[in-house]
């Protein structure tokens, strides 16, 4: 018996939904235009069947994100034969958009999944609200990732409102006028409204000519590839020892690829290096000891909980100064601002663990960097360089294919815990774990109003609830990383003539009505400008596209994953869509207990 609240229902032949918001017409056209803009482009929207390519691919992959939805939430187990949607929901089509410039030499072509569909005189009408295009006032679903979140909320009971962002921005558009490009505007404020990487403007005295706008060449100190504890990662099976494994990866009778097999990371030491700088002062094991590290020298990240039995104390034995620790109880949101909070972790930043001051471009101490891993499914643990491991975005194991047959390889007990393994991994890839949400507690607003920027002051007096990392998917987002941002339209930015971020500096995480926010500045990366065997941030020219007054509010939807230099034309999204604590990303796992100790994790009492 199907959960009587879930507007949906299993069939034989998929998942079909039994809820839906359109009220737009049925009768749909197989073609809209050619229409003519006012750039003297031509455009035309045609139908796309459910036998073609793409639609089946939407349906396939929200069915799957559907069933586990259904798991997650609803403890509803739905078969993976099953885990298909066999249409969208009612009012949902399929349209090609293609784009002919009006200089006869380019064209583009995009498909989105449109619903509330209205045509006024047989003409295709195109705005720009909020970085969401709208066909007729309605809007366009570019991704499946864009539309899960309202799917799920299709399904649901409808006792919370959609928080899509589709459905967010159109709450706001009253509130939300349209102000024309190249026309005057503020560097002084920054309204934090949810839009996505639009930076929203005042009128004020004098103009701001955007094609002459000086990009400020960003310089960002930071290391070679590094990787955090928590985070999942792929480990080279050839670089691994272990001699079954590798002959089960160099095999060529399989269909299934097991040289990259996952693994999270437990734990990293830091190797005496010869080209450290000398230090009087003894090494101490906790100097060792490898908890969650920021890309920045001389800064590590450690958990508050219990040592020894002694609740509040740090990884390293007493109390980290760090106002941070001092959190009281009537400092902690209610449950109406975050239901989870009973279950949230405090991260206590530590300067001087370390007793060495590597210099900022010393690729050295990073590769000599031993990461202590455990396997999934295998509960092997093993202590590997970096050279090892590579992000969980850079490989795609033919076992995330269903179709794929495993019942004739060898090894077989093998090969179904690497099905396991990349299965668990990548359940956990879709989820995303806030860690140390606080609440700025001032003293004194007015002494300290006049020592802030303007974007800070709204977000001291608000007592916005703020968060020091969070786990996005299989990778850890600390302050101050550099984070990419899912692809934009290149040919239609949010200002005419002014390039939307492709990366965001990452100043501030948030937790607001529309949702966890990530703030910063945003930023173009250009050429590469020193071709050194280590490669560096600052070997690329980045460039900010908003002033320093300035900031971008990205949310969670429009975000792809960390910036590696190893790997700097990654394009790979991580998706994540749903909330989860620590205790439900790793509970069940055998390693849970290991890496609680490891890094000392207690919830907030």
């Amino acid at each position: 018996i199907f959960h009587q609240m879930v507007f949906a229902e299993v069939t034989p032949a998929g998942i079909k939904i039994t809820h839906s918001d359109c009220n737009g017409i049925n009768d749909i056209p197989e073609q809209i235009g050619p229409v003519v803009d006012e750039a003297g482009d031509i455009h035309y929207f045609s139908r796309i069947h459910n036998d073609d390519p793409t639609v089946q691919y939407w349906l396939k992959r929200l069915g799957q994100s559907l069933a586990k939805h259904f798991a997650y939430v609803y403890k509803i187990n739905v078969d993976k034969d099953r885990a298909v949607l066999i249409d969208f929901p009612e009012g949902y089509w399929m349209f090609m958009h293609e784009k002919e410039h009006k200089d006869g030499k380019k064209t583009s072509v995009q498909k989105y999944l449109l619903g509330n569909i209205s045509i006024h005189k047989s003409s295709l009408l195109i705005l720009r609200i909020n970085e969401v295009s709208t066909f007729a006032g309605h809007t366009i679903y570019k991704s499946t990732n864009a539309f899960m979140p309202h799917l799920f909320w299709l399904v649901s009971d409808k006792s919370n409102k959609c928080k899509c962002r589709s459905c967010v921005c159109d709450k706001m558009k009253e509130s939300m006028p349209i102000t024309p490009a190249r026309k005057a505007y503020t560097s002084s404020t920054r309204v934090n409204n949810g839009a996505k990487r639009k930076s929203k403007f005042s009128k004020v005295q004098g103009t701001i000519d955007f094609s002459k706008l000086e990009f400020i060449n960003f310089e960002r100190k930071q290391g070679v590839t590094i990787y955090r504890c928590g985070e999942v990662v792929w480990v080279d099976v050839l670089k691994m020892g272990d001699k079954k494994l590798t002959r089960l990866a160099e095999s060529t009778s399989k269909e299934i690829d097991i040289r990259y097999w996952p693994g999270i990371i437990l734990k990293r030491t830091r190797t005496q290096s010869s080209n450290e700088h000398e230090d009087s002062t003894p090494k101490t094991s906790e100097d060792s000891l490898s908890l969650m590290e920021v890309d920045t020298p001389n800064t590590e990240y450690g958990f508050i909980g219990e040592v020894g039995g002694v609740p509040g104390e740090s990884f390293f034995g007493s109390a980290s100064p760090s106002p941070l620790a001092k959190i009281k109880e009537k400092d902690i949101p209610t449950s109406q601002h975050s239901p989870e909070f009973d279950d949230c972790y405090v991260l206590i930043p530590t300067i001087n663990c370390s007793q060495h001051s590597y210099p900022v471009n010393d690729a050295s101490r990073l590769s000599e960097d031993e990461f202590f891993v455990e396997l999934f499914e295998l509960s092997e643990k093993l202590e590997l360089d970096r050279e090892a491991l590579s992000p969980w975005l850079t490989h795609r194991p033919n076992i995330l294919d269903p179709d794929c047959d495993t019942d004739n390889e060898n090894d077989e007990s093998l090969v179904r815990n690497y099905v396991d393994a990349v299965r668990e991994a990548t359940l956990l890839s879709q989820s995303y774990t806030t860690l140390n949400a606080y609440q700025e507690d001032v003293m004194d607003y007015s002494q300290m109003i006049d020592m802030l920027k303007q974007n800070e002051r709204r977000r001291v007096k608000d007592k916005i609830i703020r968060t020091e990392a969070i786990l996005f998917g299989n990778e850890l987002f600390c302050i101050e990383d550099i984070i990419r941002l899912t692809p934009c339209d290149i040919e239609n930015p949010t200002y005419e003539d002014y390039p939307d971020p492709q990366y965001i500096y990452l100043k501030d995480i948030c937790e607001t009505n529309n949702g966890i926010q990530l703030i910063g500045d945003g930023l173009i990366r250009r050429r590469l400008v020193n071709e050194n065997d280590a490669r560096f941030i600052t070997d690329y020219e980045w460039y900010r596209i908003n002033f320093p007054e300035e900031e971008y509010t990205i949310d969670l939807g429009e975000v792809a994953g960390r910036f590696y230099v190893d790997y700097p034309d990654l394009e790979e999204i991580m998706g994540c869509s749903r909330s989860m604590t620590l205790k439900e990303r790793w509970g069940g796992q055998s390693f849970y207990r290991t890496i609680m100790n490891t890094m000392n994790v207690s919830p907030i009492v």
